[in-house]
């Protein structure tokens, strides 16, 4: 998944902002209607957790979009990490490279 410097800034601030509450957010591809496509991943934080797809991420994902999950901790962001849902019976996530 490439996200921009931009992007992430944005990303860690809203993150930040939201805390304690989670913070979320959904990517769209800039050519991603002209190849039919709208929605590619979606984002969002778990506060004072780690940023790891937790039991109820594994319950609600759906396979091959992007899952980034940023762990904000006492209103900071110190992790982010990125998963697809590679099986869905039982759910089993593998890294995505963030670049």
């Amino acid at each position: 998944m490439r996200i921009s410097d931009e992007l992430r800034r944005q990303m860690t601030e809203m993150g930040e902002r939201a805390y304690p509450n989670e913070g979320c957010g959904i990517f769209l591809e800039k050519d991603a209607r002209e190849r039919g496509i709208e929605v590619v991943g979606f984002w969002h934080t778990h506060p004072d957790h780690a940023a790891h797809p937790s039991q109820y991420d594994a319950d609600h994902a759906w396979p091959e979009y992007v899952y980034v999950i940023m762990a904000i901790h006492s209103g900071k962001q110190v992790d982010v990490n990125a998963f697809v849902l590679r099986q869905e019976e039982p759910p089993e996530f593998g890294p995505e490279p963030i670049s």
